[in-house]
C-alpha cells in the first residue's frame, strides 16, 4: 500500500509544478541604474583602493614569535642583527661610537688650539707630581703640560705667520696705487723713447703696435709718385717698332 501511495504522489508532481512553469515572466525591464550613474569620486577611489595589491605580511624574525609589521629595510636589519653574533654585534656597535665621536670633534685649526689651551690651563693647576694614565702610560700633569706646549707650538707659529701675512698684504695694497702710477711712467717713457711700433717693445713685456692705416692724401701721394716713376723708365727706355719684311720676301 506504501508503495502505490508513493507511485501516486509521483505521478501527480509533473501536474501540480506544470503550471508554475507555464506562468508568464510579469517582470518589467528595469534598467541597470548602477551602471548608467556615474560612481562619485568617494567611491571611485574606494574601488581603486581595492583593485591594488595587498600589501605582503611581513615574515616572522627569526628570534621572536608572531609577525613584525614595518618597512622592509626595518626587516631586514632584523634579519641580519640576529644573525650575527653577539660579540661581533657589540663590537661594530663600539666602532660606530668611536667614528661617531671622531666625526663629532672639528678638525679646524682653532677648534684643536682651543682644545689644547683648555688641557693645558687644566693640568698647569694640577700638582706637577699628579700621575694620569694616558692610553695606559702613566703620566705626570707636569709632562702632560709640557706635551701640549710642544703640541701647540705649530699653532702658535702659524699664527704669527699668519699674522705677518696680513700685515705685509696690507702694506701692500696701501702701496697698490703709487705702484701702479710708478708702472705707467715707465712704460710711457719707454714708448716715447723707443716708439708704438718697435718691436724692441716686447723686451719690456709691450706689444708694439701695428703698421698704421694710411690716409687719403698719403695714398694720393703715393700714386703721384708711382706715375712719375713710370713716367721716367719709359723715356729712358722707348719701346721698338718691330720691322716688316715686305710682302712676298721672308727674313
Amino acid at each position: 500500500m506504501g508503495v502505490a501511495i508513493a507511485h501516486d504522489v509521483h505521478a501527480h508532481v509533473p501536474e501540480v509544478l506544470a503550471p508554475a512553469r507555464d506562468v508568464p515572466d510579469i517582470t518589467p525591464d528595469v534598467p541597470d541604474i548602477a551602471r548608467d550613474v556615474p560612481d562619485s569620486g568617494r567611491r571611485s577611489r574606494r574601488r581603486k583602493a581595492m583593485s591594488r595589491p595587498s600589501r605582503p605580511r611581513a615574515l616572522p624574525t627569526p628570534g621572536g614569535a608572531g609577525t613584525s609589521r614595518g618597512s622592509p629595510s626595518k626587516i631586514f636589519r632584523s634579519y641580519v642583527k640576529s644573525a650575527v653574533p653577539e660579540h661581533l654585534d657589540r663590537e661594530r656597535q663600539v666602532a660606530i661610537m668611536a667614528k661617531k665621536k671622531q666625526n663629532q670633534k672639528n678638525h679646524n685649526p682653532s677648534k684643536v688650539k682651543a682644545r689644547i689651551l683648555a688641557l693645558q690651563k687644566g693640568f698647569a693647576g694640577r700638582q706637577p707630581t699628579e700621575v694620569f694614565d694616558v692610553a695606559g702610560t702613566p703620566v705626570q700633569a707636569g709632562q702632560a703640560t709640557a706635551d701640549l706646549g710642544n703640541d701647540l707650538a705649530p699653532y702658535t707659529a702659524t699664527d704669527v705667520a699668519h699674522e705677518g701675512y696680513e700685515k705685509t698684504k696690507r702694506t701692500r695694497d696701501a702701496a697698490l696705487p703709487a705702484t701702479l702710477e710708478h708702472l705707467d711712467a715707465l712704460e710711457a717713457a719707454v714708448v716715447a723713447r723707443l716708439g708704438s711700433t718697435n718691436p724692441d717693445l716686447a723686451d719690456f713685456g709691450m706689444k708694439p703696435r701695428g703698421t698704421p692705416h694710411r690716409t687719403a692724401a698719403e695714398k694720393a701721394q703715393s700714386a703721384e709718385k708711382a706715375a712719375e716713376t713710370r713716367k721716367e723708365e719709359n723715356a729712358a727706355h722707348p719701346p721698338t717698332t718691330p720691322t716688316t719684311p715686305p710682302p712676298g720676301k721672308t727674313v
